[in-house]
């Protein structure tokens, strides 16, 4: 979990009450991930100076026909100047919907990207040893020769190459 201000808070839970009660709530998620983007492109983080191009962008994702909360909740932000929270009022939305279904979130680090399969496995491995539902972040960690390190909670899960290699020292050096 992450510090969110009161704000951020209050923002997030009022989504996630109307968006809630949607079995679409992932997709509403990725249109608001989408708009965030899109907005990002023409928001002066430094001055908070927000300009006409926003609106043009705001008219736009309307004409694309995106759900109307999320049209609705960055108008609020706009009007109110408060686009800077949107990214940390995504972050929590999330935090609020992975709750209610009882999903964890797993960092994967590994060497390269894992495929689909790979992701779907680890995911799977996890569900059936934890008994949980889990998402998997992947983190790319050039350090990693091989294999997975698995982050989640304060559990690590140490299948890399170098972890292997440790292991197998110690107990050659315990062994003598």
């Amino acid at each position: 979990m992450f510090f969110a201000p009161k704000l951020v808070v209050n923002y997030a839970i009022a989504l996630f009450k109307v968006a809630g009660s949607n079995p679409e709530i992932s997709d509403q998620l990725k249109t608001l991930n989408e708009l965030v983007s899109k907005l990002h492109e023409n928001y002066n983080e430094r001055l908070f100076i927000y300009d006409d191009s926003c609106k043009a962008i705001l008219d736009n994702v309307k004409k694309q026909k995106f759900d109307p909360i999320i049209v609705n909740l960055v108008t609020k932000l706009l009007d109110k100047r408060r686009l800077d929270i949107l990214p940390k009022l995504i972050l929590y939305f999330e935090e609020l919907r992975r709750h209610s279904l009882g999903i964890e979130i797993a960092q994967v680090h590994s060497a390269r990207k894992l495929s689909d399969k790979e992701t779907k496995d680890i995911s799977l491995y996890l569900d059936k040893r934890f008994d949980k539902k889990f998402e998997i972040e992947q983190v790319i960690d050039s350090a990693l020769v091989g294999g997975v390190k698995i982050i989640f909670d304060s559990f690590l899960l140490d299948n890399s190459v170098e972890g292997k290699l440790r292991k197998t020292k110690d107990y050659i050096l315990n062994a003598v």
